[in-house]
């Protein structure tokens, strides 16, 4: 792999005001593999996934212990980029994703693009995924990618951590609802991976399902709580259930309350949401390596 430019990007104190003194750390690296990256857009993105982590921890009080380094990885050519992703030990790829990411070590990797709020959407959602398996790998996928395509569409606004909502997926739960075509939430929600992977390929509505759940469940405490309480269920060393199980436990009424909730609240209007989450234009970038 040819050698990569790197901006080292200072290390983000990130308290945990629940837990008396603990403390988690997160740092980024960021390797220019001849993308022509403008200072001010690095900084912005690394600013947005930073408060990705601290979403993880504020907002959802998620107990992150852990110091995290993650390394940003952005190529200017695809067949480069495909090459050394297919070159990857353990990478199994047919047809290289536009970015995905790497557990060990923590990397996100992707294509530049002039199309900057598009990839940021990329960047932003396998850094999702990224904080996400950190806690828990076997997460259900319908909150790994619930909380990846709603956190994709963040913004920084007058010193705010902002969820953008998405129209277009928006429109097509409302859709679904007034069809009738929803799923049985609770055979929706333990959809093993491989088969919820295989409907999306397929082309069902796998991901406007998860956007949809995620979004309702971010507008809450109680959604928030919820997600709390299902992630620490998922993490080492807990007994695997299924999230219908789990969700009869945590949600008041179980997961019939939790389905109707929702389709009450599928045809109201989605407006930005504001993350409460500690400094959130804390700037990123510091010094440029040559």
């Amino acid at each position: 792999m040819r050698t990569a430019a790197k901006l080292l990007l200072p290390i983000l104190l990130l308290s945990l005001p629940w837990a008396g003194s603990a403390q988690a750390y997160v740092k980024f690296s960021v390797e220019n593999h001849g993308a022509a990256l403008e200072q001010a857009y690095i900084q912005n993105v690394t600013t947005l996934i930073s408060n990705i982590h601290k979403t993880f921890v504020s907002a959802l009080r998620l107990r992150v212990t852990q110091d995290v380094h993650v390394t940003l990885k952005f190529y200017k050519e695809r067949a480069e980029y495909e090459r050394d992703a297919k070159g990857l030990r353990g990478m199994n790829y047919s047809t290289v994703p536009p970015a995905f990411y790497r557990h060990r070590p923590m990397e996100i990797w992707t294509v530049d693009s002039p199309q900057r709020e598009l990839l940021t959407q990329m960047v932003l959602h396998e850094s999702c995924h990224l904080f996400l398996n950190n806690l828990a790998a076997e997460s259900p996928i319908w909150i790994d990618e619930g909380l990846a395509e709603s956190i994709q569409m963040a913004r920084l606004h007058k010193g705010r951590f902002v969820l953008l909502p998405w129209p277009q997926r928006d429109q097509e739960i409302k859709a679904m609802l007034s069809q009738g075509r929803l799923p049985d939430l609770g055979a929706y929600l333990d959809l093993d991976v491989k088969t919820w992977q295989r409907k999306d390929d397929a082309g069902e509505p796998m991901r406007t399902l998860s956007w949809s759940l995620g979004w309702f469940l971010l507008s809450s405490a109680e959604g928030r709580q919820l997600i709390n309480d299902l992630v620490r269920a998922h993490q080492e060393g807990r007994r695997i259930e299924k999230s219908s199980v789990l969700i009869d436990r945590y949600w008041r009424g179980g997961l019939k309350a939790l389905d109707a909730a929702w389709r009450a609240w599928i045809p109201g209007t989605r407006t930005p949401m504001v993350l409460d989450i500690p400094n959130p234009e804390e700037p990123s970038l510091t010094t440029l390596i040559r």
